[in-house]
């Protein structure tokens, strides 16, 4: 009875494993590709790791008589991989970027999910490699080929925004800041076939610009937007919060405000690009005004900080606003009372603090600078500060209370402003919109088209002609920096230093004085002042 029922037993252990074989096999078939390398079938198992990024099935791809595919295959990939990086670290030394290239092409293979890996080869093709060749055509090929690795890595880390930030910054900066820009532009406009690549990613339709061809700062824009979207679970804050240590998302660690500006960024950078490239007119001006109101939409975004508060860029002007309306009511609660305190410690200072402190910054002494920066601490800009607290602290007992309350709510808010102030700092963010709406006014766009037609003039022998527009210019750019003082100092004025150069020459070419009544004057001396500098401090020995 007893082995009778042992048969059972087997028999039916036996029937169950036979019939849970059918699903598991259901469950685990295997993946079938297509010659693109699609999923084509598999079961459900093949099909979740396909979706989650999860398959990368490259490990045949290896020697299988290499050490590391030994290893691989013996469980041991983490100590494969390992050997290989040491071996990578030792190629990149040696500058053996052929090795190098096919140790990280391996390794890839084996941790198709380190992204370092894809990061490291896309820098090691784009920049080493490159630069080994002497033509900017051969020079261009290798950076495609960094871009194009990028591209398959995000085959298997599509949830990771940090290879399409990579994919972003590579099309855009690598690109359009190089020494061979113009040329790089150019071949990156009319190459139809990588556009064809690129167009599996991204719509490259979005990223057309001038003449209807696509942008290399417009399609960088696009990888941006893309890293974007995968942001759903606060990747950038985690970014920054990773310590040095750790395993990190990225090395780069971009803040949530650095990694939000990116995409409205590319587009001033376009603007930029063909205002240099183009007669300056209604296409630059179109494009600086696109970027002027991208930009302020990213100053209304909610950014999180690395702490956790939340703050919009263009809450600025508003905080400010409202810290003036408090620090009135606060002074209304006993008027004059903060302007007597300035004057008690205006009389404690010594007559020749008083008179440095009387006299306008550019007609000081060096003595005066001195006793001025000595006082600093007890400053606001040039005038005598006095601190909320001590207006609280002489206030009247039946007041105190609300001047408590006032101050209160003034240090919030004022320590709110500081740190949306500092991010604002981060991105130059209050030049860049400055800059956007002066750019996408009409008179600035004929300024720039006046002063690159005198310089055409010029260096066609026709002095007369470039004389009679460069005078237009300077008319038009005074009105620029009569309203925006601030901009002399600037990048929008360093671009004027070779046109102003041109224009003496032609003056001396006409036998005609420099005009006593310049309209860009201030300007004029700005350019000379820096000469000066540059050459007392060329002369100046170096200390050892």
């Amino acid at each position: 009875m007893n082995a009778r029922n042992v048969l059972y037993r087997k028999v039916a252990y036996l029937v169950g494993i036979v019939l849970l074989l059918f699903p598991l096999f259901w469950l685990g078939r295997p993946e079938v590709r297509d010659e693109s390398g699609r999923l084509q079938s598999g079961g459900t198992l093949a099909q979740m790791r396909h979706e989650m990024g999860l398959s990368p099935a490259e490990l045949g791809e290896i020697d299988p008589a290499s050490q590391t595919m030994k290893l691989a295959t013996l469980g041991l990939r983490g100590i494969a991989s390992w050997i290989l990086w040491q071996r990578a670290d030792e190629y990149h030394e040696k500058e053996n970027w052929d090795k190098l290239a096919a140790t990280l092409n391996t390794l890839r293979r084996l941790q198709p999910h380190y992204i370092s890996v894809w990061d490291y080869q896309a820098w090691n093709v784009s920049y080493n490699v490159a630069k080994e060749f002497d033509h900017y055509e051969h020079r261009y090929l290798w950076l495609k080929r960094g871009i194009e690795f990028l591209m398959t890595g995000t085959r298997y880390n599509r949830h990771n925004p940090r290879l399409l930030w990579s994919l972003g910054w590579f099309t855009g900066y690598k690109i359009g800041t190089a020494d061979e820009k113009k040329e790089y532009r150019e071949l990156f406009r009319d190459d139809v076939d990588f556009h064809v690549q690129l167009n599996e990613y991204v719509n490259v339709d979005e990223a057309r610009g001038v003449g209807g061809k696509p942008d290399n700062w417009l399609m960088g824009r696009l990888w941006y937007l893309r890293a974007i979207d995968v942001d759903v679970a606060g990747i950038p804050v985690q970014w920054m919060r990773q310590s040095e240590e750790s395993e990190t998302i990225t090395k780069r660690k971009r803040s949530a405000t650095l990694f939000y500006h990116d995409p409205p960024k590319q587009i001033l950078n376009y603007a930029q690009a063909i205002t240099e490239e183009l007669l300056p007119g209604d296409t630059t001006r179109e494009a600086w005004g696109w970027g002027h109101r991208e930009f302020s939409a990213f100053g209304n975004r909610e950014l999180a900080l690395y702490d956790g508060l939340i703050i919009r860029l263009n809450d600025l002007d508003r905080l400010v606003d409202e810290i003036n309306d408090l620090v009135r009511q606060l002074d209304e609660l006993a008027p004059g009372l903060r302007e007597k305190i300035r004057e008690e410690k205006r009389a404690k200072l010594t007559p020749e603090e008083r008179e440095a402190l009387a006299t306008p910054p550019r007609q000081r002494t060096a003595e005066q600078h001195e006793l001025v920066m000595a006082m600093r601490d007890k400053l606001l800009g040039d005038e005598i500060f006095v601190g909320d607290a001590e207006v609280v602290e002489r206030l009247p007992e039946e007041k105190k209370v609300r001047g408590r309350e006032l101050m209160r709510r003034i240090d919030d808010k004022r320590k709110l402003a500081r740190r949306i102030d500092n991010e604002r700092a981060t991105i130059n963010y209050e030049y860049w919109m400055k800059r956007a709406d002066i750019e996408q006014q009409k008179n600035t766009a004929e300024a720039r088209r006046l002063v690159r037609k005198a310089d055409e003039a010029k260096a066609n022998g026709n002095p007369e002609e470039a004389k009679k527009l460069y005078d237009e210019a300077w008319d038009r750019w005074a009105v620029i920096f009569d309203a925006h003082p601030e901009l002399i100092t600037d990048i929008m004025a360093e671009d004027l230093k070779p046109s102003l150069d041109n224009y003496e020459l032609v003056l001396r070419q006409l036998d005609l004085p420099f005009p006593e009544d310049f309209k860009l004057k201030r300007l004029r001396e700005y350019y000379r002042q820096r000469e000066e500098w540059e050459y007392l401090q060329s002369q100046t020995p170096s200390s050892q």
